[in-house]
């Protein structure tokens, strides 16, 4: 089984992000919480490390992203000519003066 982990700093930052990474890692079961890195006592970390049993493996965001960006990209396509935000721009604006 696939247990993964979950940790922002403050109640402002959410954990959105790190849950859907982890959810498309493979985690069956995700511990989360809010609490600052400076703090040594984490509940929902040491849970985890209590569920774990042999032949499970633990993740965190962390080595998501990091395996994230060990695998190779594809280049992203350049916009055509004409179509990107700027041009988008200039034309509404050409079409706005011009009524």
């Amino acid at each position: 089984m696939i247990i993964g982990y979950a940790r922002v700093s403050t109640e402002e930052q959410h954990l959105d992000a790190q849950t859907s990474a982890l959810e498309a890692a493979g985690a069956e079961r995700i511990f989360a919480e809010k609490v600052s890195g400076t703090k040594k006592s984490r509940p929902e970390l040491d849970r985890m490390i209590e569920q774990l049993r042999d032949g499970d493996v633990s993740s965190s965001k962390t080595v998501v992203k990091r395996a994230a960006l060990l695998r190779p990209q594809a280049p992203s396509p350049r916009p055509k000519r004409g179509r990107t935000p700027k041009a988008q721009r200039r034309r509404a604006q050409a079409e706005r003066a011009s009524l």
